[in-house]
């Protein structure tokens, strides 16, 4: 589920706001851009984030990339 907190996010020909709940089937290759003001969203997934180009020539665990780039969130630490 991908849930817009500002901004604006395109699918297709929709235009989506903040407070917009979008569904995204599991295996589903998709990809979004942003309106003029850009995008904030939350992105809830039932398993482990990763980011894969449509052909799966490059994934991307966002997990380890976010721990390697920002650190490990305190929470984790506990």
């Amino acid at each position: 589920m991908i849930f817009v907190t500002a901004g604006e996010i395109r699918l297709g020909n929709a235009v989506h706001g903040p407070g917009a709940a979008l569904f995204v089937a599991a295996d589903t290759n998709y990809g979004f851009s942003t309106g003029p003001a850009g995008l904030s969203f939350i992105n809830f997934r039932p398993s482990s984030p990763t980011y894969a180009t449509a052909d799966r020539s490059f994934v991307l665990d966002e997990a380890d990339f976010f721990i390697e780039h920002v650190g490990k969130p305190q929470y984790l630490d506990a």
